[in-house]
């Protein structure tokens, strides 16, 4: 019920954002949203969430997003590549927990 009550909030957000701003809407910033939306959408569900791809995937979906950024602000958000950088790193320690059934370096366990 809550993670239901955490996407409605997130849709209301960034349409929010998106209805008041002066900004153009860019496709960068419209794939942006729609990978939020499906990772957010789709971890309302408690199967989702307990399958064993589930942290590989959202750190994925994490790299993704810290990349898209940083490609939409052209470069200019050196802040946006570390952390990309790091989501990375944390890809890599995702599948070696997914492939040898491991939790290393989570925060959650």
């Amino acid at each position: 019920m809550w993670d239901a009550a955490v996407f409605v909030g997130i849709v209301l957000s960034l349409g929010g954002i998106v209805l008041f701003s002066d900004e153009p809407v860019t496709p960068g910033l419209i794939a942006l949203a729609a990978l939020t939306f499906v990772y957010v959408g789709a971890s309302v569900f408690d199967d989702v969430r307990e399958h064993p791809v589930y942290n590989l995937a959202a750190a994925v979906c994490t790299v993704l997003l810290f990349g898209g950024i940083y490609l939409i602000e052209s470069y200019q958000g050196v802040i946006f590549l570390a952390l990309t950088v790091l989501s990375v790193f944390g890809v890599v320690v995702e599948t070696y927990n997914y492939r040898y059934g491991t939790s290393y370096l989570r925060i959650d366990t």
